[in-house]
């Protein structure tokens, strides 16, 4: 694929911006977008298009096809097809809609755009009407119309007509058409408001778009025995929860009244809360203490996946499962499945490998001699995830990008080989190899190393600590080993201030340059005034709303109620530029993998995933490790795991 892609607006393309909405018997949100285009009682209820500028027109179930709908499907190479969220309204266009125009031909990816991509990456929120708030918009979505368009989407559930649409009155019928010509309008103005993607970035969504069409295949047969082990131990825990509480484990009012009058300080039954819980030192009923430990398990978002695999799988793969640059940083994040929190896998003790394709025999060999049945299924998890038949699953790491991005920013040279031990002396005051592996004294050193680079303060190095490493340090070591990092790495703290300081020249209208030209702070104009930042890769961050506010600084987001001001000050800017930029190195390593015949599957945090013929072990990790010309000089590794399944 080209890294630099001939956009649909060079080829001067007709944009025609679209938008269905459907009635099926399948719930999306459970069974996934290509499950739901693909059943047979999946239908096109509304359609409502635009040509560019021109009037929005709509068409309904049981009106003949227009000729200007026709021609776009017979002459989809002449049209630049934008949809928010498109991956749906492309299947729906391609399966249930092109069941009404024999011969209509799917148009091609590169006259494909995502509005909920460009949005995105602009910073101004993933749903239409969110973004319509964040740009001040004079409308936003037809509430009525959405009540009604959630009314027919799916078949009535109770009385005589069970199991039937609901079929709308004219009246009605002209509420959900206005809802679905508001739609369009917000989609248009939102899509000419905002700034298009960059090349890199045209071709991550182009990518992005072509896997979730894709998916990655998972192992049915290892998927079985999961379920199978979870259908005789769930309901035996909730027996056993029942059997000492006296009520069902989703009893969520039942269960705080109960857990409560044993932990006072209890004031939820969020998983946040009962973790903290059940990391107490001491518990004043063990028996109590099994039933906490029974409803987390029963609640398990791990476990959940288990179900989760098997309703979204289509023909043994998982589909549209990588949701692009969700995050701030431009980092995927995952859809469905959510792949980016499965659970870090233990060493099974019993399994003597999980490399091999026959890996469901195995556990059922060995699961009735497992204690925690539930642990295995978590350990099982991510061994999912296999390669297509005759190819070798691929998984590199870009071990410590983001300090190594860091480091290289501010020009300090390569990670140092002895960097844990080196701040864990400077934290004790001992010398690097009086630091042993595998010691606590190393674990502190490592969690400060790279855990302190954005700011952190010595409470959330104490959270940090206590959540990943399961250490419980005084706050006073905790401000000892913050102090040791500033100290050791007064650059890092330096750059701080600067990040500051080119937010705020980029407030008043200047440029910034920081890094040796690395970075460039600028005024941002389009969505919204504010700020951006230009990455050395030649792409942004954007800060849309930026400003100053009591002396802070500022820009505004969309959430749950409307449009705030998030705060940001040196450490978050480094953490967002930082990650920003090890996403940028990892995409280049992307494209470059699939130019040497790699098939790119997926990624998580700092890995990529791939696909080849089994042998390529040597030049995965080579091609991951050449960097792109911007940054040629930093030193990376990698560190891959490569088998018939994903090993990591």
């Amino acid at each position: 694929m080209n890294f630099f892609p001939t956009t649909a607006r060079e080829q001067m393309l007709t944009d025609f911006f679209f938008d269905f909405e459907t009635r099926s018997r399948l719930d999306l949100k459970k069974v996934g977008t290509i499950n739901y285009a693909m059943d047979p009682s999946t239908e096109a209820t509304l359609l409502t298009w635009a040509f560019g500028h021109g009037e929005v027109q709509v068409w309904r179930y049981g009106q003949p096809i227009p000729a200007d709908l026709l021609h776009v499907a017979m002459n989809p190479e002449k049209f630049h097809f934008i949809a928010h969220n498109i991956l749906f309204d492309y299947m729906i266009w391609t399966v249930p809609f092109a069941r009404l125009i024999p011969g209509l031909k799917r148009p091609l990816l590169k006259n494909i755009t995502d509005n909920m991509a460009i949005t995105n990456y602009n910073r101004v929120g993933s749903a239409l009407d969110h973004a319509a708030s964040l740009l001040r918009l004079p409308y936003s979505k037809d509430k009525e119309g959405r009540v009604l368009m959630l009314k027919q989407c799916k078949p009535k559930t109770v009385g005589k007509d069970k199991g039937n649409f609901y079929e709308l009155t004219p009246e009605e019928w002209i509420s959900f058409e206005r809802y679905g010509v508001m739609d369009t309008k917000l989609l248009r103005e939102i899509y000419y408001r905002c700034a298009p993607l960059t090349a890199s970035e045209r071709y991550g969504f182009e990518w992005t778009f072509s896997r979730n069409l894709r998916g990655v295949r998972i192992d049915m047969d290892l998927l079985e025995v999961m379920e199978d082990i979870l259908k005789l131990e769930i309901p035996r825990l909730k027996a056993r929860f029942k059997a000492i509480t006296g009520f069902e484990v989703g009893q969520r009012v039942k269960c705080l009244e109960f857990f409560s009058h044993f932990y006072p300080q209890m004031e939820n039954m969020q998983k946040e809360t009962v973790s903290e819980i059940l990391e107490l030192d001491n518990h004043p009923n063990p028996k109590v203490l099994e039933a906490l430990q029974i409803k987390a398990e029963v609640g398990s978002t791990s476990l959940a996946k288990v179900p989760v695999a098997r309703r979204m799988n289509f023909s043994g793969r998982i589909y549209d499962i990588w949701n692009f640059v969700k995050a701030h940083t431009r980092r995927w994040a995952g859809k469905g499945i959510q792949p980016q929190n499965f659970p870090r896998a233990e060493e099974i003790t019993l399994l003597k490998d999980v490399n091999i394709v026959e890996l469901a025999p195995k556990v059922r060999e060995i699961k009735d001699l497992v204690e925690d049945k539930c642990q295995l299924v978590k350990d099982l998890l991510r061994r999912l995830w296999i390669a297509d038949d005759d190819m070798t699953f691929y998984c590199g790491d870009f071990s410590k990008i983001e300090p190594t991005v860091l480091f290289w920013m501010l020009d300090m040279g390569p990670i140092p080989k002895k960097w844990y031990e080196e701040t864990a002396a400077e934290i004790y005051g001992v010398k690097p190899e009086q630091i042993l592996k595998g010691s606590e004294e190393r674990q502190v050193g490592k969690g400060a190393a790279l855990g302190s680079g954005y700011g952190q303060g010595a409470k959330g190095f104490q959270k940090q600590q206590k959540t990943n490493a399961g250490l419980n340090l005084d706050i006073e070591l905790c401000n000892r080993a913050v102090q040791a990092y500033r100290r050791k790495n007064w650059q890092v703290v330096d750059f701080w201030g600067m990040l500051e300081m080119g937010f705020r020249t980029a407030l008043q209208g200047q440029v910034a340059t920081l890094c040796n030209g690395r970075l460039h702070f600028m005024p941002l104009e389009k969505p919204l005034k504010g700020v951006k930042v230009r990455l050395p890769s030649g792409s942004y961050l954007f800060y849309p709303g930026a400003k100053q506010k009591e002396g802070k600084l500022c820009y505004e987001v969309f959430e749950r109620g409307g449009v705030r001001d998030e705060k940001t000050y040196g450490g978050k800017l480094c953490e967002n530029v930082v990650s920003a930029i090890a996403r940028d190195v990892m995409l280049s390593s992307m494209y470059k993998l699939e130019e040497a015949g790699f098939q790119n599957l997926g990624t998580v945090h700092d890995e990529v995933w791939s696909q080849k013929e089994p042998g390529q072990d040597a030049i995965y990790e080579q091609v991951m490790c050449t960097l792109p010309s911007w940054c040629s000089d930093m030193h990376v590794t990698v560190e891959s795991e490569n088998g018939v399944r994903y090993l990591k």
